[in-house]
């Protein structure tokens, strides 16, 4: 149980930092694979919210097999100095 708390917290904490960093996108693909970026093109609906076309680019290295993975890639290369453990 003690396992399971702290990966929620983890999960916790990894939301939190997505929503204070404006622009990323977690993205999966048709094969079971997770990115996170911040690399891409949208158009700005107005107003907002509203219907949005977007495109992504991510390389090869940044799918990851889990949501946790992708998300601790994306903080780790936005603060690396940061403790993300």
């Amino acid at each position: 149980m003690r396992r399971k708390h702290r990966r929620a917290l983890d999960d916790y904490r990894r939301l939190k930092w997505l929503e204070k960093h404006q622009g990323y996108a977690l993205i999966s693909d048709d094969m079971g694979h997770w990115a996170c970026v911040v690399a891409g093109f949208q158009n700005i609906p107005d107003p907002a919210p509203g219907d949005v076309q977007a495109t992504f680019f991510i390389g090869k290295d940044e799918w990851h097999t889990t949501i946790q993975s992708a998300l601790d890639a994306a903080m780790c290369e936005k603060d690396p100095e940061a403790d993300h453990e």
